[in-house]
C-alpha cells in the first residue's frame, strides 16, 4: 500500500511539497511513451504495467530500500516535459 500511495503523490516524510517527484516521472512515462515500471520496497513490490498489481515478498526476501525499474520501447520518442505533464 505504501508504494502504491508514493506512487500517486503521498510522501511517508510528511513534509509539505514533497511526494511528486516518482508521481510525476511515472506518469509522464506511462502517458508519452507507455513505459513500464516496477518498484520493490521493504516486503512489496508494486507492478506498474498493462495492469498494476501489488505483491507481498515472501518472508527472507524483503529489500532494505527501494529499487525503481523502467521498461520503455525503443527508440523512444523525443519527450516534451511541460506537454506531456498536463
Amino acid at each position: 500500500m505504501a508504494i502504491g500511495e508514493a506512487v500517486n503523490g503521498l510522501s511517508s516524510k510528511r513534509i509539505e511539497g514533497r511526494g511528486y517527484g516518482l508521481s510525476s516521472s511515472i506518469n509522464m512515462w506511462r502517458k508519452s511513451v507507455r513505459s513500464q515500471f516496477l518498484i520493490v520496497s521493504g516486503k512489496g513490490a508494486l507492478d506498474l504495467g498493462e495492469e498494476d498489481r501489488g505483491y507481498i515478498l515472501a518472508e527472507g526476501y524483503e529489500y532494505p530500500g527501494t529499487i525503481v525499474s523502467m521498461r520503455f520501447p525503443f527508440p523512444v520518442k523525443e519527450i516534451d516535459v511541460y506537454a506531456d505533464m498536463r
